[in-house]
């Protein structure tokens, strides 16, 4: 009954805004006789006359008017994000280089890329892993960044939530030693540190309590370039480390780490695909982004 009701409604708006049946028919791909009386059901199920009907010319009553301003904008809306994903099909074979976090590669882009690759087995995914904060490198179509390091002049699509970054470390390493509630006693534990481009310094943790940030370093014996390789040197008792908390929470819940400090990890802003408008490969990225950010409101 509901598609019934539609498409009378659907039959409705194409007469009142011809303003005749005639040129409605050419719309509907109907007969007159048919649109006609497809109409008529409609007045006679709301029992209001909704066109005026002469010998010359259709016009809308009243309540045909009320009618039209009450519904014909959704429908609109709707043809129009119809069209939005129709064109964003993949006519040819695409093949697309993109630059990723591990982070971001792990939390939001897959398995949600597989599902699309899946549904459109044209397109050709190439990632590659790389903590770069700088613009898009040579060679690659776009790149995921955090939301204060996005490139302005680059097209940018929201692909993911906020999170939190966590101080971890395993029982096995608290073991004998104090644990640590306040900055100092951080001072006296040994660090799990990250170095990002080989000649870069080590990066500070940034911390944030009360609505103030704080940068420290811990010293430690070990440095590394992944953070799933912080994550294992953490979970075999290398020290502490400061990871994204969607990283480490597995691991908590099973109790092979512990979490500390929590109200002075900071948080994570939201993950972006960038790339450019003249990138030859814009459909296809325009189509992963539309993708990427539904996910966030499943």
């Amino acid at each position: 009954m509901a598609g019934e009701h539609l498409r009378e409604v659907l039959a409705f708006l194409a007469v009142a805004r011809e303003r005749s049946f005639t040129r409605a028919v050419a719309q509907m791909g109907v007969s007159q006789s048919a649109l006609s009386h497809t109409v008529r059901n409609l007045e006679e199920r709301l029992g209001l006359r909704l066109l005026t009907r002469t010998t010359r010319s259709v016009s809308p009553t009243e309540a045909g008017q009320r009618l039209m301003q009450r519904v014909a904008a959704r429908f609109e809306t709707i043809d129009g994000e119809l069209a939005f994903f129709e064109n964003r099909s993949i006519p040819s074979e695409s093949r697309l280089r993109i630059s990723t976090p591990e982070f971001a590669m792990k939390t939001s882009l897959w398995p949600k890329l597989v599902e699309l690759q899946h549904q459109y087995p044209k397109l050709h995914i190439e990632m590659m892993t790389s903590e770069s904060r700088d613009g898009l490198p040579d060679g690659y179509d776009a790149m995921i960044r955090c939301g204060d390091l996005v490139v302005k002049d680059m097209k940018t699509v929201k692909i993911s939530s906020e999170h939190r970054m966590a101080i971890v470390a395993s029982p096995g390493y608290l073991a004998g030693r104090k644990v640590p509630m306040t900055l100092n006693d951080l001072a006296q534990h040994q660090g799990i540190n990250t170095r990002y481009p080989p000649d870069g310094p080590v990066e500070n943790w940034t911390l944030a309590h009360r609505g103030q940030q704080t940068k420290i370093s811990l010293k430690g014996p070990w440095t590394f370039n992944r953070d799933s390789a912080v994550l294992e040197a953490a979970i075999s008792g290398c020290g502490l480390a400061y990871l994204p908390k969607p990283l480490v929470e597995e691991h908590v819940n099973s109790a092979r780490l512990v979490s500390l400090m929590d109200d002075w990890c900071a948080p994570i802003p939201a993950f972006h695909l960038c790339y450019s408008a003249q990138n030859l490969a814009c459909a296809a990225l325009d189509l992963i982004g539309a993708v990427l950010s539904a996910k966030l409101y499943d």
